[in-house]
C-alpha cells in the first residue's frame, strides 16, 4: 500500500512539472563567491617595455582580462593551423589588446601621456627603434590594422599613423625598423580574391567499414 502511494505521488509530481513552462524550470548559471569572482575578473596588471638604452619606456594596460563575447561575435573568425584569424582586418583575434598607453622616463620615474591616440584603442606589438627615439605599435580596427609611431623625445609625444596600406599581422612580426628612422611593414594585398564563402554539407558524410589498423603511425595533434 505504501509503495502504491509513493508511485502515485511520483506520477502526480511529473504531471505538475509537465504543466510548468520551460522557462520557469531553467536553472541560472552558477556564480562563484564574490572574492573568487573578483580575483578572476580583476583588471590585468600593467606591462612595461623599455628602449635599448633603458632611458624611456612605455606602460600599457588591458581594459579587461578576457575578450568580451560581443567582440568575438562581431567578426568573421577563421580557424587555420591552430590560429584564429580575423577575416575582416587580417589579424589574429585571440591576443591581448591594450587600451591604456603612456610613456615613462627611467631617470625620474615620471609618466607622460601620448597625444593623438585613436578612439577605442586596441594597441599591441610595441617596438623601439635602435636609437630609442621612436616607439611603434599596432592598433586593430574593425576593418584594418594600423601602424603608429611616436617620437618619445618630443615635448608633446604624439602618435602618428604611418601606414598607407592596411597592415597584415597574421603571421610573424608585422613590422621592423630599417635603421633608426625607416619602418618596413607587411601589408594586405591590394588585389585579392573574394572573401571565402562558408560551405555547408549537402548530406551526411560516411566512411565505409574497414579492417582495424594494426600498425602505428604519427598523427598531427
Amino acid at each position: 500500500m505504501k509503495k502504491n502511494r509513493l508511485a502515485a505521488w511520483a506520477v502526480s509530481g511529473l504531471i505538475l512539472l509537465a504543466g510548468i513552462p520551460l522557462t520557469a524550470r531553467e536553472v541560472p548559471y552558477s556564480r562563484p563567491s564574490a572574492d573568487v569572482e573578483e580575483m578572476i575578473l580583476a583588471k590585468p596588471l600593467p606591462k612595461i617595455s623599455f628602449n635599448n638604452q633603458m632611458t624611456e619606456g612605455v606602460i600599457y594596460q588591458a581594459d579587461e582580462k578576457y575578450l568580451p563575447l560581443s567582440f568575438i561575435e562581431g567578426i568573421r573568425e577563421f580557424k587555420v593551423g591552430g590560429l584564429r584569424l580575423n577575416g575582416d582586418n587580417f589579424s589574429q583575434t585571440r591576443k591581448e589588446f591594450y587600451g591604456h598607453v603612456e610613456l615613462i622616463t627611467e631617470r625620474t620615474g615620471a609618466t607622460r601621456p601620448i597625444a593623438g591616440l585613436p578612439d577605442g584603442l586596441m594597441a599591441h606589438d610595441f617596438g623601439w627603434s635602435p636609437d630609442g627615439r621612436w616607439l611603434c605599435f599596432l592598433n586593430d580596427t574593425p576593418k584594418e590594422v594600423e601602424l603608429y609611431r611616436v617620437d618619445v623625445t618630443a615635448k608633446v609625444p604624439s602618435a602618428v599613423k604611418i601606414n598607407t596600406r592596411p597592415v597584415n599581422s597574421i603571421f610573424g612580426g608585422a613590422y621592423a625598423f630599417v635603421g633608426n628612422d625607416a619602418v618596413l611593414y607587411k601589408s594586405v594585398p591590394a588585389k585579392r580574391g573574394p572573401f571565402p564563402r562558408e560551405e555547408y554539407p549537402k548530406g551526411p558524410s560516411y566512411s565505409p567499414a574497414r579492417e582495424p589498423i594494426r600498425s602505428s603511425a604519427p598523427t598531427r595533434t
